[in-house]
């Protein structure tokens, strides 16, 4: 289950960092663009996807976020 859990971790890195890397070269005006309704801007995504890994990494060590 451990190596499961390592490898899933490590993916979540290595997607977040190319998605990252692919935001770098956007203006804030693209980052905060909203494409249409229900979806939120890419700026938002990231702060939620920071967001869920910070809460999984805290939750994964028995820690209160």
């Amino acid at each position: 289950m451990k190596e499961i859990i390592t490898a899933l971790y490590e993916y979540d890195i290595w997607a977040n960092n190319r998605l990252l890397a692919k935001a770098e070269a956007l203006s804030d005006e693209q980052l905060r663009q909203k494409f249409s309704a229900g979806y939120l801007p890419l700026l938002e995504n990231f702060v939620h996807l920071t967001g869920a890994s910070w809460r999984w990494y805290k939750a994964l060590r028995q820690e209160q976020p």
